[in-house]
């Protein structure tokens, strides 16, 4: 069993989980807002991270007011694991409260 990091994300700033080459287990996400929302994950350390512009290595979407696991079976990010949510799927707005889990090997 891994490491768990848990954020609470009020803002559509990125969040830094790791920086180096880590291994992801799962995400459990609890989306606490009133319409469907996007996390966008980048293998990119958070300050190299411009929403809107760089693309995301993937996109989950959650509807509102759910809460899911999403397993990544140890999906190894070479460089770092950063993500921000927002309403769009590569946008850079950003609407109410989550908490998010991270797992972490």
């Amino acid at each position: 069993m891994g490491e768990a990091k848990f954020f609470t994300v009020t803002t559509n700033a990125v969040q830094n989980v790791s920086r180096g080459k880590i291994a992801i287990q799962g995400i459990l996400w609890h989306n606490d807002h009133t319409s469907t929302m996007f996390m966008q994950i980048f293998d990119v350390i958070a300050g190299n991270v411009v929403l809107g512009t760089t693309v995301p290595t993937t996109v989950l979407q959650l509807g509102a007011d759910q809460v899911k696991d999403f397993p990544f079976w140890d999906a190894v990010f070479q460089t770092a694991f950063s993500f921000a949510i927002t309403d769009t799927r590569s946008g850079s707005t950003a609407a109410g409260t989550h908490d998010v889990t991270v797992v972490v090997q």
